[in-house]
């Protein structure tokens, strides 16, 4: 605390130790603090410290200092931009161009070509077929667990999008559907090529 004197010079006054020190807050935690919450699970040093659904809480190493998500099916990373159809004319293009076409009573898939070195994902997933919002998330995560699954690896070069038909809602089994859907094109595809 300073004051001024009289002739305009600054000088401290003295205050006793006790008062000056501060006062520990009640709201910092304690070593014995609140036994309830868990303790930090450290990550082992080849792996990087993961936080609550599967997000890495460090950056990914290729130059994004963004989280980077993890599948908690597969432990994939999420699948990239680079590996999703966007835009409408993307889609358009694919309905205009349609190369291979494999469909049943839930699912429609179309696929071209792409002249990439990767295949290419879009979903039309629609209110008509699956009204409720849960309901449409749960079947695009689906079909994206069974592309990443089947496809993702495979230098083909597709875009492909599947569209859900009105059988989606009696479907019990629409993961195995998803996979026997994607072989069926990967065979039409190898079937066009060979």
């Amino acid at each position: 605390f300073l004051t001024f004197k009289p002739s305009g010079q600054r000088y401290e006054k003295n205050f006793s130790a006790q008062c000056s020190q501060a006062k520990k807050s009640p709201r910092l935690p304690r070593q014995d603090g609140y036994q309830g919450r868990q303790a930090r699970v450290e990550a082992s040093s080849g792996e990087r410290p993961k936080g609550i659904d599967g997000v890495n809480l460090q950056p990914d190493g290729q130059g994004s200092a963004r989280p980077s998500r993890v599948s908690k099916m597969t432990g994939c990373k999420k699948l990239p931009v680079s590996h999703r159809l966007v835009h409408s004319h993307e889609f358009d293009r694919v309905f205009r161009e349609c190369q291979f076409r494999v469909g049943n009573s839930a699912l429609l898939f179309l696929a071209r070509p792409n002249h990439q070195e990767f295949n290419r994902l879009g979903m039309v997933v629609g209110k008509k077929h699956t009204p409720l919002a849960v309901q449409r998330n749960r079947v695009k995560r689906l079909i994206r667990e069974a592309f990443r699954n089947n496809m993702s690896c495979e230098q083909t070069g597709l875009d492909i999008v599947v569209l859900t038909r009105p059988g989606i809602r009696q479907v019990e089994g629409l993961g195995t559907l998803l996979a026997d859907s994607f072989h069926r094109l990967r065979c039409q595809v190898a079937g066009e090529a060979g």
